[in-house]
């Protein structure tokens, strides 16, 4: 007499449902979607703020008083910061992680704006855009190592497509709207809402 097959080996073999793996599917991409908005919304307001800058420059040299020389430490400062701070950043990503640092670096830079607009003279102003680049150098360096980590090859070309016409948008809109402003510390009170909305995005 042979021997009754047990029901388990009769039974087929479990298979994840189409359904869920659409799901999923449409879950990575809508994940996929936000990462772009919030690196490509960040990197605008990184150029915009500093296009819009250049523009105040005549005014805050009015203001204070102070001689070309003297009111280019305006520009400069923030440029040092940036670009000493760019290459540090991947490495501290790797300790503490993208996403914690990313919002470090914007949280940096809204302080940074929150000095340069309560600055009393040329030091201060000058101080708080050194924090301003600081913070800021976080937004290039971290948006492309979370290109590079998050998305696969196929989807890197557009979005480094993406990150470039930021920069392009925001420096050609930082003039025009810098121009809106009547006074220079109006453009950096409103840092810290740019910046909050770009942690949204």
């Amino acid at each position: 007499m042979k021997a009754r097959k047990s029901d388990a080996s009769t039974r087929p073999e479990h298979t994840v449902p189409v359904d869920v793996d659409r799901t999923a599917a449409r879950n990575g991409a809508r994940a996929i979607r936000r990462l772009l908005a919030l690196i490509t919304s960040a990197i605008f307001l990184s150029v915009l703020t500093g296009s819009m800058v250049n523009v105040m420059l005549p005014l805050m040299r009015d203001d204070f008083s102070a001689s070309a020389a003297q009111i280019g430490w305006v520009v400069t400062g923030f440029a040092l910061a940036y670009a000493v701070g760019v290459p540090l950043y991947g490495r501290v990503s790797d300790i503490f992680g993208v996403r914690r640092v990313f919002t470090l670096g914007l949280i940096g830079f809204a302080i940074g704006g929150l000095i340069c607009a309560a600055a009393p003279n040329l030091t201060v102003l000058v101080a708080g855009r050194v924090i301003q680049g600081a913070g800021g150098a976080a937004v290039p360096a971290l948006a492309s190592v979370t290109v590079a980590r998050m998305l696969p090859p196929g989807r890197r070309g557009s979005a480094m497509g993406l990150v470039a016409s930021s920069v392009g948008i925001g420096s050609a809109i930082g003039p025009i709207a810098g121009g809106t402003f009547l006074r220079w510390p109006e453009e950096f009170r409103t840092t810290p809402a740019r910046a909050r909305q770009s942690l949204r995005g």
